[in-house]
């Protein structure tokens, strides 16, 4: 019986963390988008951005590609290069669905 109640616990634990782990990667590809989104919408490109960050163009393919996670400070910074709140930045990727032949041209 101890065992079982054990083995309950640690099932449990792991659907929390695949669901932490979920809603981030969600939110990680939401943001990638929205920020490809700004990109084309002014047609520049990953390097821009990079530049305008003092940033290597490594350190942002890292963060678009999903390698590293952005974390709050860096959307912020993003966020003030186009000139909107990260909240904004966030939204456009909900209000534009962007067919995958487009993403990948962006990304290049």
């Amino acid at each position: 019986m101890r065992y079982s109640l054990c083995n309950c616990e640690s099932r449990l634990t792991v659907a929390i963390r695949v669901c932490e782990a979920s809603d981030m990667r969600s939110t990680q590809e939401a943001a990638t988008t929205a920020i490809r989104l700004h990109l084309a919408a002014r047609n520049k490109n990953q390097s821009w951005l990079a530049e305008k960050l003092k940033r290597s163009v490594f350190w942002i393919g890292r963060r678009m590609s999903g390698d590293v996670l952005f974390d709050s400070n860096t959307l912020d910074e993003i966020a003030r290069v186009f000139g909107v709140t990260v909240a904004e930045l966030l939204s456009a990727a909900d209000a534009v669905k962007v067919p995958s032949a487009v993403e990948e041209a962006v990304a290049s």
